[in-house]
C-alpha cells in the first residue's frame, strides 16, 4: 500500500517537472525566435519599402 502511494506521487512529480521543463524550453525557444524576428523585422520593412 505505502509502495504504491510512494512510486504514484513520485510519477506524479517527475511528470510535473517534465512538463514544467517542456513548457521552460518552449519558452526559451519562442523567446529566441522573438528575438530573432525582432532584428529582422526592420530591415524587411525597409525591404519592402524599396521593392
Amino acid at each position: 500500500m505505502f509502495l504504491r502511494e510512494y512510486t504514484e506521487t513520485k510519477l506524479a512529480r517527475l511528470h510535473r517537472e517534465a512538463t514544467i521543463e517542456r513548457q521552460t524550453r518552449l519558452n526559451n525557444q519562442r523567446s529566441k525566435d522573438e528575438r530573432a524576428l525582432a532584428v529582422r523585422l526592420p530591415w524587411l520593412r525597409v525591404l519592402r519599402k524599396y521593392f
